[in-house]
């Protein structure tokens, strides 16, 4: 399993956290499944919410990608995942994968 919501939560929490308001953005669209995921991520590493050092924090990127696919359904992924890979990019880790082990739901 590769890291991949751990830094886009913490990109996200860095960017709306950091923002003033003249500079203000949208959040990205990162399904609320993956926030308690990404904050445990934060609070494992010692990173505080500096993106950079995320991207490269092992205890961060595990933490996130264990969590995210349980976490998650195979609709919610493809986001955080992008956003990740936005954030991180050229980081040794990424661009990175990740799949739900949770299955889509079924509506009949």
């Amino acid at each position: 399993m590769q890291n991949i919501l751990l830094f886009a939560a913490a990109a996200f929490l860095t960017s709306t956290i950091s923002v003033s308001a003249q500079e203000a953005q949208s959040p990205p669209n990162i399904p609320e499944c993956a926030f308690s995921c990404i904050l445990n991520g934060v609070n494992d590493s010692a990173c505080s919410l500096e993106v950079k050092c995320l991207c490269e924090s092992t205890s961060f990127v595990e933490s996130v990608t264990k969590c995210v696919p349980d976490s998650c359904t195979p609709d919610d992924i493809p986001p955080v995942v992008a956003f990740a890979n936005q954030q991180c990019e050229g980081s040794a880790e990424f661009p990175i994968m990740l799949e739900s082990k949770r299955r889509r739901k079924r509506c009949f």
